[in-house]
């Protein structure tokens, strides 16, 4: 993957680029799905000309098949789209456009694989309150969303020179700005019509059994575990707008974000297959077993790792960290760890609720909690943190600025692993246990 995206950066903008998608594209891990769309969105956004070039054995797109993310947005981004030498985009652009615009919500399917996953696509916009209302949450029994909040991608950065937020709260889809002494949040005046609200963070992989039982047993917050995963998910796509609408598109102006939730079960003969791919993912399953194993004292036949992966199409993590503090001229790939650490390691308060520190650290805390794993990819790297055989040293029940992020934590030790070339966007991915089979 790092050598397709080298050669996508070393290639003419103005140049006709083909994508050929192989017939059974199946992702063995939550990385190896969100570099494929990294991949596809790279090529999408980037060029003049995007020509997909699907196999004959592909999904049939007029059958009404389940169909991947992946071809979703391939189809989507592509100038045309050919099959055995046809061209067929005037027959499938509209079949997979109508797929994309209905997953504007949730929308439970098997088009990556035999597992279900739940996913939501968004294209030409970012995910805010006006467009994506499963992503807020209740407060003093209305909906309400942090405006304020610390996010994974960067602070609502103040512009240059200012002080001032880059924007206001959107008030388009009957939202009502809060009053003056409660000024960081807002809420939603009405319910859509057609069902209770119902919240992304309880429809997250939920862990059961002797996971639920392991990450419950040392807490070191008194905190519900499933609201843990809600915050862990809030700060994972809570966002601002000028993201992906002010610096991003590319040359064709297509700003993409995807959503995914998915479970992936790993015995002896998945994690060999994995291990080609994301070598380090499948040292954290590895680790996850032999922790287990340690607490137990039983053998671990299988686990099935819940995953939560949200790739957008925007500027980068680093890149956005730098232009925010008016020194987008001064990012450069020499440049780009320092800023990707400016960026870790923000933080706000909250001041709807008693939250402590939000952003990075509070994250961290959930995972360690959860026995959980973390990936970063944007600009030219990948960091990750496995928290299992990295510890995070939990934050003090007194809420103060979490403190800057230990970089060298998140580095893999392989360059090869923390060097993935240059690709469009950000691609966080979280990782945690959600099922656990032993034997005596």
């Amino acid at each position: 993957m790092r050598h397709a995206h080298e050669i996508l950066g070393e290639t003419d903008p103005r140049s006709t680029v083909t994508l050929r998608l192989a017939a059974d594209l199946r992702p063995t891990t939550p990385g190896q799905s969100s570099a494929w769309l990294q991949l596809v969105l790279t090529w999408g956004q980037n060029f003049d000309e995007r020509i997909l070039e699907l196999p004959e054995q592909s999904p049939d797109l007029t059958a009404g098949e389940d169909l991947s993310d992946l071809l979703i947005l391939a189809v989507f981004l592509a100038s045309s789209v050919r099959c055995d030498g046809r061209d067929i985009t005037d027959d499938v652009a509209p079949i997979a456009r109508e797929a994309l615009e209905a997953r504007n919500r949730l929308t439970v399917h098997h088009g990556d694989g035999e597992a279900p996953t739940s996913s939501i696509l968004l294209a030409e916009h970012t995910f805010t309150n006006n467009t994506s209302p499963e992503l807020h949450e209740r407060w003093e029994g209305n909906l309400a969303i942090e405006e304020s909040a610390r996010t994974l991608y960067h602070d609502v950065w103040p512009t240059a020179g200012t002080s001032e937020p880059l924007r206001k709260p959107f008030s388009e889809f009957g939202e009502h700005e809060a009053p003056p002494e409660a000024p960081t949040h807002i809420t939603r005046a009405s319910l859509d019509a057609g069902g209770d609200f119902v919240p992304l963070s309880t429809r997250a992989p939920r862990p059961r059994g002797l996971a639920y039982e392991l990450a419950t047993t040392v807490r070191q917050q008194p905190k519900p575990l499933q609201e843990e995963i809600g915050e862990i998910l809030f700060e994972l796509v809570q966002n601002t707008e000028w993201h992906a609408l002010e610096h991003a598109g590319g040359r064709t102006g297509a700003n993409c974000r995807a959503v995914t939730f998915r479970e992936y079960r790993y015995g002896r003969e998945e994690l060999a297959a994995a291990m080609t791919f994301d070598p380090q993912f499948v040292r954290y399953v590895v680790a996850v077993a032999n922790h287990t194993q340690s607490l137990t004292g039983r053998r671990v036949d299988s686990l099935s790792i819940g995953t939560i992966t949200v790739v957008d199409s925007g500027i980068g993590l680093a890149r956005s960290a730098a232009m925010s503090i008016g020194e987008g001229h001064l990012y450069a790939p020499e440049t780009e760890v320092g800023y990707l650490t400016k960026a870790l390691a923000k933080s706000l308060r909250s001041r709807r609720r008693m939250l402590g520190n939000i952003g990075l650290a509070r994250v961290q805390q959930s995972l360690a909690n959860l026995r959980g794993y973390m990936s970063i990819r944007t600009g030219t790297v990948e960091v990750l943190r496995d928290f299992v055989t990295t510890e995070f040293e939990p934050l003090g029940e007194i809420a103060r600025p979490a403190p800057p992020s230990v970089l060298v934590d998140w580095i893999p030790p392989s360059e090869a692993d923390f060097v993935v070339g240059p690709r469009v966007g950000t691609a966080v991915t979280i990782a945690y246990p959600v099922d656990i089979g032993v034997g005596d």
